[in-house]
């Protein structure tokens, strides 16, 4: 498993692509984690949508089984509750996501 980090949630996008290269031969699948906190005025909502939105478009023209945990929310207690905290754990579930998604993969290759 390797780790990356990127100064925002607009540059997973290009990340994704230039990892994406990478695919099949060095990893076998991916999770996206990211967490876009609103700010005073509306442009957090466009960046959230394009970076779901073209990180699912590189996944799906490539075929690559995903996990997506790309979360929005209103201050950083928010994310802290998402992250593990009352309100769950948004990666754990994305991770759970992306390895089903690599198992149906699997299944339907052998069918």
């Amino acid at each position: 498993m390797d780790i990356f980090i990127v100064p925002g949630s607009l540059e997973i996008i290009n990340a994704f692509s230039f990892l994406s290269e990478k695919y099949p031969k060095k990893y076998n699948a991916f999770l996206i984690l990211g967490c876009i906190v609103e700010g005073e005025t509306e442009h957090y909502k466009y960046v959230a949508r394009e970076s779901i939105k073209n990180v699912i478009e590189i996944a799906k023209n490539k075929k690559i089984p995903l996990g997506m945990g790309i979360i929005t929310v209103s201050e950083t207690i928010q994310g802290l509750e998402r992250s593990g905290g009352k309100m769950g754990n948004r990666g754990e579930q994305a991770a759970s996501s992306m390895l089903e998604m690599l198992r149906l993969k699997e299944t339907v290759k052998e069918i």
